[in-house]
């Protein structure tokens, strides 16, 4: 059967299937990870009550809210309401519909470029470079930048739009790229830039900057024109961003980094990004802020590769135009990123270059296709058809290892983001004092009750940046919890001293002082050891073994008699297995070592009206109240039908 006018080669469609194929299978292995509940999936998705329930009238205005995690980017959590109503909260589900998203994004790109430049194979290379990136994993794999491959969609969905656009210009085509470009700045601010990539398109591939008058060409100053509605979107974006930033905190650290030294972080950025695209290793989900001890020589260095790429771009603008488009493109669309404005404790981060490497692929492929005789065609050749001959050959054996090497990093890389753990003690491996990691893997490992793990990566985290009121008061948390409480002490002290506007904080450390001051008159490390016992009884407790935590809590009181706490825990296991009146002695004796103990009266008040003391009972739970441990309401009014509250 003839092709019909217009309708796409079998070629055409072969690449295609190719460019998901190569898209899906790198990033394969994150429908096995998990969540990354300590760095921002928490918040976007596992913590996040406005998402939890799906799509519900209240989320959805909620959605629209301006703040939340620093961000106004109401599509983006539309779309992780959309995964918890289909998906609930498997993860599987939500990293499917992130690498759905890449496979279309890829798709789309070679749709895109093949469209507006005429050459298939060049662009279908471009598209599988971008498929493929190990710089692109953070985008992918990570749950909370659903916003990267979101907006990336809408982006994606714009820049075909204006391509139809520029081939029969209509006030109902414009309109569309309005809409889309609406759509994409609703899922992440990042695309405020693209006014400026629509120029760049104009320049070239599409020759729109002069008009087609052969007497005497001039601006074409339509094409600014077209684009004013988007330029005022972009401003708006960037006002409300802005203020969802202010309000989220997320600007906090530009007040303590100078702009100089954000300036030179910046430029030094762009040289490093090149770096990591043409050598994508040592890649971490966080790049800690050098501030002030970024070396001048690295900046002065980064500032002229900046300068030279640039003036030979500029150069040969009008014999090799996709060396300016991709250039510019690369700097343009990381300007909002790029650190000029601080946001967050990162210098740089690799989600950031999703956008801006399209730019780099660009010019690679189409500068690398004219170096080895245009193996794949002139920047406007019609044909689909690829040329046979050595250079072929060659340029078919290099583009295809680069490929497999890119997608074998990325396989790697992707399984970095199993687990939380996993990510942060890859990232700790190849970055250097990344306090925020460190405080990460300490809370981490503090969740799930490893202390001793704990403590060690928070003192890791203290030692780098001992002026930080959170982490001071994790690693003394830490250190209480397993009972270090003359070390806890002054670390709890210090937290509230940088930030006194911590109660979590406050209370452990009263809490840590009361032990304190209960050890004088014991031996020391027999209290410590009664504190070990303690919480171990309470770990065994939670996991179900209720003999060998009442073990554990008998040992405590053995070992420090004067320590009221493990005698209550020891009277709940035993009333659990029906012994109440012991459990009523062991009350009474934490309330003799510590009068004000108020969990201590709330649990004796129980188990006197199990026994049909119902005034005991009463008089208990006042002094429960009194301590700040009331009884919960049901079983006031359970008492209240045995007997009247006696105080009323």
């Amino acid at each position: 059967m003839a092709k019909r006018p217009g309708q796409p080669a079998k070629t055409h469609w072969l690449i295609v299937l190719g460019l998901c194929t190569l898209a899906f299978i790198p990033y394969a292995r994150v429908l096995s990870n998990g969540f990354i509940p300590f760095f921002d999936d928490g918040s976007y998705v596992v913590n996040n009550a406005n998402i939890q329930h799906g799509f519900t009238a209240e989320a959805i205005r909620w959605a629209f809210n301006v703040g939340y995690c620093g961000n106004w980017h109401p599509l983006t959590w539309l779309s992780h309401m959309a995964d918890v109503q289909m998906f609930q909260m498997n993860p599987a589900g939500h990293h499917a519909s992130n690498l759905a998203l890449h496979v279309l994004n890829t798709v789309l790109l070679f749709f895109f470029l093949s469209k507006i430049t005429k050459s298939e194979w060049k662009s279908a290379v471009v598209a599988a470079l971008f498929a493929v990136h190990p710089l692109h994993v953070e985008s992918v794999a990570w749950v909370a930048e659903r916003k990267d491959v979101l907006s990336t969609f809408f982006l994606m969905l714009t820049l075909l739009a204006y391509a139809r656009y520029t081939e029969l210009p209509n006030i109902k085509r414009l309109s569309l790229v309005y809409v889309l470009f609406a759509l994409g700045l609703m899922a992440k601010p990042m695309l405020v830039t693209l006014p400026l990539m629509l120029l760049l398109l104009d320049f070239w591939p599409l020759n729109r900057i002069l008009t087609a008058d052969k007497k005497q060409p001039r601006f074409n100053s339509h094409i600014l024109i077209e684009k004013l509605p988007m330029f005022v979107m972009s401003a708006a974006s960037c006002v409300v961003t802005y203020i969802a930033q202010q309000r989220g905190g997320a600007l906090d650290a530009a007040r303590t980094v100078s702009f100089g030294t954000r300036a030179a972080n910046a430029v030094t950025g762009y040289s490093a990004y090149l770096l990591k695209t043409v050598w994508p290793t040592k890649l971490a989900i966080l790049y800690p802020h050098p501030a002030a001890t970024l070396p001048v020589w690295e900046t002065v260095g980064s500032a002229l590769l900046i300068a030279v790429i640039t003036y030979g771009c500029v150069r040969s603008a009008r014999t090799r135009p996709y060396l300016a488009f991709g250039w510019f493109w690369y700097l343009i669309t990381l300007l909002p990123v790029i650190g000029f404005v601080q946001v967050g404790t990162q210098a740089m981060a690799d989600r950031y270059t999703y956008i801006p490497l399209i730019g780099i692929f660009v010019l690679a492929v189409w500068g690398g296709s004219e170096s080895v005789g245009g193996a794949y065609g002139s920047a406007g050749d019609k044909s689909s058809r690829r040329p046979a001959g050595s250079h072929v050959n060659a340029t078919t054996i290099i583009v295809g290892v680069v490929l497999v090497t890119l997608a074998a990093l990325t396989w790697v890389q992707t399984g970095y983001w199993k687990n939380d753990i996993t990510l942060f003690e890859h990232t700790l491996a190849v970055t250097e004092n990344n306090y925020t990691m460190e405080g990460n893997l300490g809370a981490v490992y503090a969740a799930k009750d490893d202390y001793n793990n704990a403590i060690i990566h928070l003192a890791n985290a203290v030692h780098i940046r001992p002026d930080l009121a959170d982490l001071r008061g994790s690693y003394g948390s830490a250190l209480y919890a397993v009972g270090q409480i003359d070390e806890a002490v002054p670390q709890l002290t210090e937290s509230l001293r940088i930030d006194p506007k911590q109660d979590l904080i406050c209370k452990v450390l009263a809490e840590a002082k009361r032990k304190q001051k209960e050890a004088k008159g014991i031996d020391h490390k027999q209290f410590e050891k009664a504190i070990a016992c303690f919480n171990e009884g309470n770990t065994l407790d939670g996991q179900g073994r209720a003999a060998q935590a009442e073990s554990k809590y008998a040992e405590a009181i053995r070992l420090a008699p004067g320590y009221p706490d493990p005698y209550v825990n020891l009277a709940r296991a035993l009333y659990n297995r029906g012994e109440t009146d012991q459990a009523i002695k062991l009350c009474k004796s934490a309330i003799k070592l510590r009068p004000d103990f108020g969990y201590a009266h709330a649990s004796l008040a129980i188990y006197l009206f199990v026994k049909g003391r119902y005034a005991e009972s009463w008089h208990e739970v006042h002094q429960a109240d009194k301590y700040g441990s009331s009884p919960n309401a049901d079983f006031r009014r359970m008492l209240a039908g045995k007997m009247p509250d006696p105080g009323k």
